[in-house]
């Protein structure tokens, strides 16, 4: 892809990375694609050391909670959540810190150094983690696009939601993700991130406009083809 990829905003197990919905909405980037890709999570550490050694855990609170099975099964172990999974392992490795693991890839395992103590460790072997692929560019909507994520902002009156969606209904549009977000300096409303895929890319247009109608703001974050494989 010749594009960044912002790491999901949707995750089949923990769910989603709420903060990823404020960079998509402030940063002015497009989607253009998106793929489904299956995630291993191994506990990392140092040569030599044990399971038995251990007294924390470091890594991405959403790798964490992936494997939550096996964490339960070993509550002497202090879970510390920190900002990412490679940089949990890279820590280990450059402070060789022999007590201390970290939750992440096989590949970050490789490059810093450190033994895959137990291997698989995520909690279901579904593990699937969606990726954007992002692009700076003025958006064109893409001929065979079906697939739209935008946020809106919607009144705050009674069944106000309710009549959006039914309107996505009747154009026959599949709601595959919604997600709600305090609007900012607005207490008691919300922006409302929606993903949703049409049969007849040509009624998108047409589909778009009436949710321009029935918002009170609205952006189109991407239209792109939908990936329904997961690698």
């Amino acid at each position: 892809l010749k594009s960044s990829a912002l790491s999901s905003s949707r995750r089949s197990i923990a769910g989603s990375i709420l903060g990823n919905y404020r960079l998509l909405q402030d940063a002015g980037l497009h989607i253009t694609g998106e793929c489904s890709l299956r995630i291993e999570q191994h506990l990392l550490a140092l040569p030599g050391v044990k399971l038995s050694d251990l007294t924390e855990v470091h890594s991405h609170p959403m790798a964490l909670a992936q494997c939550d099975a096996f964490f339960a099964g070993h509550p002497h172990l202090r879970l510390v959540e920190s900002d990412d999974t490679a940089a949990s392992a890279q820590r280990i490795a450059q402070n060789n810190q022999r007590t201390i693991a970290a939750v992440g890839s096989a590949l970050a395992a490789e490059v810093y150094g450190l033994q895959i103590l137990v291997p698989n460790i995520e909690t279901h072997d579904t593990n699937v983690t969606r990726f954007l692929a992002l692009e700076r560019r003025p958006e064109v909507l893409p001929v065979h696009g079906n697939k739209v994520s935008m946020f809106c902002s919607i009144s705050h009156q009674s069944g106000s939601l309710s009549r959006l969606l039914a309107m996505l209904a009747a154009q026959s549009a599949n709601l595959t993700k919604i997600q709600s977000v305090p609007k900012p300096g607005v207490p008691g409303e919300y922006l409302f991130f929606i993903d949703f895929t049409v049969a007849n890319p040509a009624i998108l247009p047409q589909t778009l406009r009436l949710i321009d109608i029935m918002t009170t703001s609205s952006r189109v974050l991407g239209v792109y083809k939908e990936n329904t494989a997961a690698l």
